[in-house]
């Protein structure tokens, strides 16, 4: 096997095994590429099948009522939003089933995904352009550093786009 030589400076440092903080992807409407997708299981108890979906965000769009993106759009193009999608009914929570059922219908419909009701392969989301629209929730655990709820973003509907121009790749 091959050694790799590292570049970066402090690796065995203690702070490098800690995330650093990020700034979530401003809630609004925005183009997007899917950039991968993935099969795994979520955390619950009991774990459930999920597709973990990565947009990675190419342009924002207007928002409700506004004729144009904000001044600053373009800093989030290249950012990645991620999400996932239970794709098996939760027996702990099934007042739930019904609208996860809609969210991934969404995702594969705006995709033009192949789908039938036994499944889909995750590889065909792969490089569709989409137009989504991301919010904000607050997480349920307090951060220790900032003694605060954190922010995550979720997508919280994916529509068809027919195309992104190669100009606004990143």
């Amino acid at each position: 096997m091959a050694r790799v030589t590292i570049k970066h400076e402090g690796i065995k440092d203690d702070d490098a095994t800690v995330p650093p903080k990020r700034d979530p992807v401003p809630e609004g409407n925005y183009n997007a590429l899917i950039v991968a997708a993935h099969q795994s299981a979520t955390s619950s108890s009991p774990p459930l099948a999920k597709v973990a979906v990565q947009f990675q965000i190419v342009s924002r769009l207007a928002d409700e009522g506004q004729e144009a993106p904000p001044p600053d759009a373009e800093k989030d193009a290249g950012r990645r939003v991620f999400q996932d999608y239970i794709i098996e009914p939760d027996p702990t929570m099934p007042q739930m089933n019904d609208q996860r059922k809609y969210e991934l219908r969404c995702l594969l419909d705006a995709a033009k995904v192949d789908f039938d009701d036994t499944g889909f392969d995750t590889d065909d989301l792969l490089n569709k352009p989409v137009k989504i629209k991301v919010r904000h929730r607050r997480g349920t655990k307090v951060d220790p550093d900032t003694n605060e709820l954190p922010i995550f973003t979720n997508v919280r509907k994916v529509e068809s786009l027919e195309e992104i121009s190669s100009d606004d790749l990143v």
